[in-house]
């Protein structure tokens, strides 16, 4: 039982970052369409396409 409760929360842990890299994805061509200036976050969002764990941590803010 124990396991399948771990398994569970890995599974939505996984979900919900990948959601959130996605959101980054999705902010950062907004900010290109917008033509915004390049600031730290504009970078730290490109960065955060290959850095997985970033790019999670940027979606949600």
């Amino acid at each position: 039982m124990t396991k399948i409760i771990l398994a569970l929360t890995f599974l939505v842990l996984a979900l919900l970052g990948f959601g959130a890299w996605v959101v980054n994805i999705f902010k950062l061509v907004g900010m290109i369409v917008a033509n915004e200036p390049i600031t730290a976050l504009f970078i730290a969002r490109i960065a955060g396409i290959p850095l997985v764990f970033l790019g999670s941590f940027l979606g949600w803010f």
